[in-house]
């Protein structure tokens, strides 16, 4: 418990097939993912999906095939971001399948989304002495390329906010960005 900005860094929550998954990264130990049948559990032991340090705030996807894709970034290279196709366990990343699909600018936070026929990658950007703030690619592939790169949100240079958080569709057809702010004695949710 005294590891402040080095535990679980922007994870993933997703349900495909029957199971709900969770995917995170710490900054130091990589990538690691659990799965349950129900939100209650019971869970499974976390698998270790990328045992490298230097990468953060990953999401996942499965297209219309089933196939699971990672999307993660590497801020120990300059904020690059990286796709990887996942194997059928669903625990374990072909490295070789590894796209670069972003880099940049603190770059960093990204989202996996389909929406009608279009894959979209959300993620959050920061330039000094403008802020941080929220910005979305599209492409009709899961393999891109993202193109299109459009500012969703103002630049915030007090707060650094919204950064890592995730869109939430609703029944009623409306969505919801849930973020978190820190603090310098922690972090919140909004």
């Amino acid at each position: 418990m005294n590891r402040y900005g080095r535990g679980i860094w922007a994870g993933t929550i997703r349900h495909h097939n029957g199971r709900f998954y969770i995917y995170f990264g710490t900054p130091e130990e990589g990538y690691f993912m659990t799965s349950a049948p129900r939100p209650a559990g019971p869970w499974e032991r976390l698998s270790p999906v990328l045992a490298e340090s230097g990468w953060d705030d990953c999401s996942v996807l499965w297209d219309e095939k089933g196939q699971g894709w990672l999307v993660g970034t590497h801020f120990a290279d300059h904020y690059k971001t990286y796709l990887f196709r996942l194997l059928p366990d669903n625990k374990t990343l072909d490295r070789a399948s590894a796209i670069l699909v972003n880099e940049g600018s603190g770059r960093e936070a990204s989202k996996l989304l389909k929406v009608g026929k279009w894959y979209y990658l959300v993620f959050s950007e920061h330039k000094n002495g403008v802020g941080r703030y929220v910005m979305a690619k599209r492409a009709k592939k899961i393999t891109g390329p993202y193109r299109e790169e459009k500012q969703l949100a103002l630049p915030s240079t007090e707060a650094m906010e919204p950064n890592q958080g995730g869109l939430i569709p609703t029944n009623d057809g409306k969505w919801y960005f849930l973020t978190h702010h820190a603090r310098a004695t922690g972090r919140a949710g909004s």
